[in-house]
């Protein structure tokens, strides 16, 4: 059966895309270059290339220098390759799209002709005024990936192989990113003889994978229970239709009413928590809800593509 497409529902996420990648390019380009720091991922690794290739080889090859945003497109290629079919080809496309918006944003034409950087007005020679641009650009850097992953999209790069692990190995999409950043932090400190930088990426690290694991709770898991008085049957199909997940139905009756009632009980992740309750309170706004964190979850529980 070819699945209808819900065309709200996708210019919902390509608006989402368009201003978490905004949000995500202003943290790289206003506060984390201009500190010498290093943003996350594929970003991070672009900047090494470059930072590396026109640090000591530019001027051995006629002062040719590469392009940060150019350089985000092609390491982006092959995990793109691999995204298409490790996650999903909706996520994938998202992806591109963040991908292409980035590699605008972060050029050199870009920064310097279109929309020039502004001056904050920050020393990077001063201490304080670095570690206040790896909180600030840490803190935007995670708004703008954790928002694209909340809305089944992503900023691309890691995020795309990050996603494809949290689905087969229920690992923290926020961990994941954490083991390359730390990696970046260590070459990036060894590139510029300078233990501040990783120090400051380090800081940069911490308030980034904070920020977008609180943002994007797609792999917390809940356990929601629905009373309702309306026929359960309408109640149910809607659920199953909408939310795909499995429900358990108990029969029963009200203690001080005695009015017969029936219980519903589901397994969600917390992305689908909005949907489901917006169902459930369109067939019955009297119904009466529980939502309880579930630790784990051993058996038939299927990690959903989010695109």
């Amino acid at each position: 059966m070819k699945t209808k497409i819900n065309w709200k529902a996708e210019a919902f996420r390509v608006v989402a895309v368009v201003v978490s990648t905004i949000i995500y390019c202003i943290g790289v380009v206003w506060f984390l270059n201009p500190a010498k720091l290093y943003a996350g991922g594929v970003t991070g690794i672009s900047q090494l290339i470059v930072n590396t290739w026109n640090t000591f080889i530019s001027s051995k090859v006629g002062g040719f220098r590469l392009d940060l945003g150019i350089m985000i497109a092609i390491v982006n290629v092959p995990i793109m390759i691999y995204g298409w079919s490790g996650v999903s080809k909706r996520f994938a496309i998202y992806s591109l799209i963040s991908i292409g918006l980035q590699t605008l944003l972060t050029s050199n034409f870009f920064t310097t002709k279109i929309i020039p950087t502004p001056n904050l007005g920050i020393n990077v020679g001063e201490n304080l005024d670095r570690l206040l641009l790896a909180f600030v650009g840490g803190f935007i850097c995670g708004i703008g990936a954790g928002a694209a992953l909340r809305y089944g999209t992503s900023t691309g790069g890691i995020d795309v192989l990050a996603q494809a692990i949290a689905f087969k190995k229920n690992i923290s999409i926020g961990y994941t990113g954490l083991v390359v950043n730390v990696v970046i932090a260590i070459l990036a400190a060894v590139l510029h003889g300078d233990p501040k930088t990783a120090f400051y990426t380090f800081v940069r690290i911490i308030i980034n994978t904070v920020v977008l694991d609180k943002i994007h709770t797609a792999y917390n898991f809940l356990r929601v229970e629905i009373i309702t008085e309306v026929d359960e049957q309408d109640l149910q199909n809607e659920l199953l239709e909408k939310i795909g997940r499995g429900i358990t139905i108990t029969h029963g009756e009200g203690a001080y009413t005695h009015c017969n009632k029936d219980v519903l009980e589901m397994y969600v992740s917390s992305y689908e928590l909005n949907n489901l309750l917006d169902i459930v309170h369109s067939i019955d706004p009297h119904a009466f809800i529980t939502v309880v964190p579930a630790k784990m979850i051993v058996g038939n529980f299927k990690r959903k593509t989010i695109a």
